[in-house]
């Protein structure tokens, strides 16, 4: 699987304009990204109409807390971001071909997963007694 990296879009912006220099380009995206940044900081939604939105979900106080067992005991966070990727891209995306390895790699990360969700729920019974 590659990724699609900021200097990938320096490069395309400054193919498509040609009279956009480098330092122009990177300046360019870098602010994108900051403002991006910026507006999830403050808790503003974020939504880039076909691709995707971030938004925030307040959930009530619980007594919970994470981490019990490593002892970290971080309260449970009432503000939790949710990202929601567009239907669009994600239809496209469904339809993008798969090579056997990755098909592979993914079946071994989802048997992982199957059997780790498995051994948790075992150790949280075990210990209920």
């Amino acid at each position: 699987m590659s990724s699609y990296t900021k200097k990938e879009i320096v490069d395309e912006l400054i193919e498509t304009f040609p009279e956009l220099t480098r330092d122009g380009a990177i300046m360019l995206v870098n602010e994108v990204v900051a403002g991006l940044i910026k507006a999830v900081e403050r808790g503003d939604d974020v939504v880039l109409n076909g691709l995707f939105s971030i938004g925030y979900t307040v959930r009530s106080r619980t007594s919970g807390y994470f981490g019990q067992k490593s002892g970290a005991n971080e309260p449970v966070p009432t503000k939790v971001a949710k990202v929601r990727v567009a239907e669009a891209l994600r239809t496209q995306i469904r339809e993008l071909p798969i090579s056997p390895e990755e098909m592979e790699e993914w079946e071994a990360q989802r048997e992982y997963n199957r059997k780790r969700r498995a051994s948790f729920m075992y150790e949280r019974n075990s210990n209920d007694d």
